[in-house]
C-alpha cells in the first residue's frame, strides 16, 4: 500500500521540478527524498 506522505513526495517533486528544491519544502535531505522517490517508483512500477 502506498503512504500519504509519499504521494506527498511525488506531488512536491512535480510542482518544484527539483530534488533539492523538493527536498528543502520537505524537509528532509535529497539523498533520503532520492531513496523514498526510488522506494515509491519501484511500488509503482514506474519511473517518476
Amino acid at each position: 500500500m502506498i503512504a500519504i506522505e509519499d504521494l506527498r513526495l511525488a506531488v512536491t517533486l512535480s510542482r518544484c521540478e527539483s530534488l533539492s528544491a523538493a527536498a528543502r519544502v520537505l524537509n528532509v535531505s535529497p539523498p533520503a527524498l532520492s531513496m523514498r522517490l526510488r522506494k515509491l517508483e519501484t511500488q509503482l512500477g514506474i519511473t517518476l
